[in-house]
């Protein structure tokens, strides 16, 4: 079976309750269409089990790319034993008043080892995913892609192509294949039911604001089924 997730956000316990919900197995493909980190409670964490199963395939999101900017100049500097300039101050403040304390905190306490392992895995995380299941064909990706065209050659383009805009979910963006994007909360998308994964025209929306009292929306693409997981309390 092949899933689709976005924005877990640092909760570690919900994705693994939705992992044992799905009935998650080797076989089977998870895609997380971004944004891995973020204002859950265990962003390091989530990120250090998704980082040990081949089959959960990570596409970069915005905090993803934000954090492995800030964190790895933060690391070369203190190996350097440089100060940081008031830029970088003024960047990491507003990062963490985003929502990157946690994952600042956490980072901090990994051994050098785990360090560079954390920033080497979202480095290498994907910009986006084309795949077929079941005879229908899928774009994969966080938020947007610039100027996008259907015949656009996405591999030219960089991480700011795909994390500067989103789109929108009402349009049609690809006669030809299914979109699915996550970043843009479901609760912000006109008429769409709450918490609940939204489809548009060719468009799938998944974020379902698992740290804002929602949920971890997940679909299967092979038979079309949702399944949604919170924090207990919720």
């Amino acid at each position: 079976m092949t899933y689709v997730i976005s924005d877990p956000k640092g909760c570690l316990t919900v994705y693994r309750n939705l992992l044992k919900q799905i009935r998650f197995r080797d076989t089977d493909t998870m895609y997380v269409l971004g944004n891995l980190v973020g204002d859950g409670p265990d962003p390091i964490g989530l990120v250090t089990e998704m980082s040990m199963q081949s089959n959960v395939m990570p596409i970069l999101g915005d905090d993803d790319y934000r954090a492995y900017t800030i964190l790895s100049k933060m690391r070369t500097l203190l190996q350097e034993k440089q100060s940081p300039d008031k830029a970088f101050l003024r960047e990491m403040a507003a990062w963490v008043s985003d929502g990157g304390q946690k994952t600042l905190d956490q980072f901090r306490e990994l051994s050098d080892e785990m360090q560079e392992g954390i920033l080497d895995y979202l480095e290498d995380m994907l910009l986006y995913a084309e795949i077929n299941v079941k005879g229908a064909d899928y774009l994969l990706i966080h938020k947007g892609v610039s100027d996008y065209t259907p015949d656009l050659d996405l591999d030219v383009c960089g991480p700011d192509d795909f994390l500067s805009e989103s789109f929108d979910p009402k349009v049609e963006h690809d006669p030809n294949r299914v979109v699915i994007v996550g970043h843009i909360p479901v609760s912000e998308i006109p008429d769409a039911e709450a918490n609940k994964i939204f489809y548009g025209p060719n468009l799938i929306a998944l974020n379902c604001e698992v740290t804002q009292g929602g949920s971890l929306g997940c679909l299967c693409l092979d038979n079309g089924q949702e399944f949604y997981a919170s924090e207990p309390d919720n």
